[in-house]
């Protein structure tokens, strides 16, 4: 019999573990990196301020928002500084419920650049968010004889 309070206390675990891999990947790159404590809301098109997580009647802390990180380069121009802003989402297995990606979406339309951070093989790779849009597919007429 599968023991779903541990595995979920396990999948926290090793979430939390991938989350602190993936900063320290980021800092040791450049960026400055920070834990984004707000949320999507997609029905008002917003972004607002993320509900802090409950699990046994303990604060997990106001590390729930989406995505998981935001992260900040500088970049030199002609004596100015600009900083180049990244939204990042860490999974383990790398892929994105439904919810997620329409919030992925909803970030790039305000041209934000979203990327989702995933574990390959003990290795930190990176995948950029990029819009799929459905191709109306085209239907040959084939003559029937």
């Amino acid at each position: 019999m599968i023991d779903y309070k541990a595995q979920g206390k396990a999948n926290r675990k090793k979430g939390a573990a991938f989350e602190v891999k993936t900063r320290k990947h980021l800092e040791s790159k450049g960026y400055v990196v920070c834990k984004w404590q707000n949320n999507v809301d997609l029905d008002n098109s917003c972004m607002i301020k993320a509900k802090q997580k409950f699990i046994g009647g303990r604060g997990m802390g106001l590390g729930s928002g989406f995505p998981d990180f935001i992260a900040f380069e500088k970049i030199n121009r002609s004596r100015q500084n600009y900083y180049k802003l990244l939204f990042i989402e860490c999974k383990t297995n790398g892929k994105l419920s439904v919810i997620e990606k329409k919030k992925m979406q909803w970030l790039t339309n305000e041209g934000h650049e979203c990327w989702t951070c995933y574990n390959d093989e003990g290795k930190v790779k990176f995948r950029k968010f990029v819009e799929y849009k459905e191709r109306n597919k085209i239907r040959r007429n084939i003559p029937q004889y």
